[in-house]
């Protein structure tokens, strides 16, 4: 069986309609929630050609009354869409700093893609397993967070820009729980930690982090964090720790660049097993400071200056003498090599992240273990 599909139009639908087709959509989210009946999986497109406030004078978007059970083989999907499902428009979700979440009593099995959400006072909140933001765009959220999951649950966030744009409470941009996956985003300008490992077996790789005022990386928890190939840089008022490696247990952090930080690498917690190497670290007052690790040291760091393409454009690709070993990337495109790839952030330069972009540069790249989204 087919996925079903449900069609909302903030701007020309209704909730008169039958919202099984782009000609005849729903008006609002909640209503494409509440009616969806599909038993192979469910997807709600949402047209990218206006801004959709949540309703009812700032009530999040509840999922609580779904008529089936979501499941592995019967998922729940919200994606952006112009004319077409999967075509790369981007929907708009507008809390307007009237909630605290955009969505409620979630199930399992729930997908987020092709989305820019923003305005919500608190964080986005998922609390069951088998969770997946894909492509979106998330800003101007509240003093807890960008893209949240309770930890105990497994969840993905792929190809996302995230930022919280000076906020002035504390906010972490990504944070994940246990047996979570976190790559290929663009984060900064966060007043927070830009990504947050906070369970057992969290991966996270390929992302690129600037402007953050607290920690870039922070392995916060537990045990068997991998943190690999990615570009954590900080700034002139910057206090903290490039990636800080604070697990109870075996962490390894390879391939990573790591640069304008007090501390490049800290390892502070007794006992940790620390794998390590093929790093570049530039310009932190301390490169790396292991003091609370049993060390495995894979081949000695480096400490050279990575010659970045343009800081000033936030192109932070990087010359092939400036990258730490089997470390190709670049950002926005501007080199031939295309293994990094954001998603939304890219397509914002081409008139996308809300509001009716079409344009799909770039696209979101497959990686090595077959996640394509």
């Amino acid at each position: 069986m087919a996925i079903t599909h449900k069609y909302v139009d903030f701007s020309g639908g209704s909730d008169l309609d039958d919202g099984d087709s782009d000609g005849d959509a729903y008006g609002t989210i909640q209503k494409a929630i509440d009616e969806i009946d599909g038993a192979a999986g469910n997807q709600i497109n949402v047209k990218s050609n206006a801004a959709h406030v949540t309703p009812d004078g700032g009530n999040p978007y509840d999922l609580s009354g779904l008529s089936v059970s979501t499941s592995q083989n019967n998922p729940l999907i919200i994606s952006g869409y112009t004319s077409t499902p999967g075509d790369g428009g981007i929907g708009e979700i507008d809390g307007d700093n009237k909630i605290a979440n955009i969505f409620t009593n979630a199930p399992s099995h729930f997908f987020l893609k092709d989305l820019k959400i923003h305005g919500c006072t608190s964080y986005m909140t998922f609390f069951s397993a088998f969770w997946g933001i894909f492509r979106c765009e998330i800003t101007d959220v509240g003093a807890s967070g960008g893209a949240y999951w309770d930890p105990g649950s497994i969840g993905i966030v792929y190809g996302c820009h995230v930022h919280t744009d000076g906020l002035a409470s504390p906010t972490d941009a990504i944070k994940v729980g246990y047996y979570s996956y976190v790559a290929h985003n663009y984060v900064h300008d966060v007043t927070g930690d830009g990504i947050y490992l906070d369970g057992n077996m969290a991966v996270c790789t390929n992302n690129l982090l600037h402007s953050i005022d607290a920690h870039g990386i922070n392995s916060n928890s537990n045990e068997m964090h991998m943190i690999n190939n990615n570009t954590v840089v900080g700034q002139s008022a910057a206090d903290d720790i490039g990636i800080d490696l604070n697990a109870t247990d075996i962490v390894m952090a390879v391939g990573n660049i790591v640069k304008d930080w007090i501390k490049g690498i800290n390892s502070d917690s007794g006992g940790i097993v620390l794998y390590h190497g093929y790093n570049h670290l530039h310009n932190n007052t301390d490169d790396e400071d292991y003091s609370g690790s049993v060390l495995h040291d894979l081949e000695n760091n480096e400490v050279l200056n990575p010659d970045f393409t343009d800081v000033d454009g936030e192109d932070y690709s990087v010359g092939s003498s400036a990258k730490a070993k089997s470390y190709p990337t670049t950002f926005k495109g501007s080199s031939t090599n295309t293994f990094i790839d954001t998603g939304a952030a890219q397509r914002e330069e081409e008139g996308g992240g809300g509001g009716g972009g079409t344009t799909v540069p770039q696209g979101l790249q497959p990686i090595e273990d077959g996640i394509t989204a």
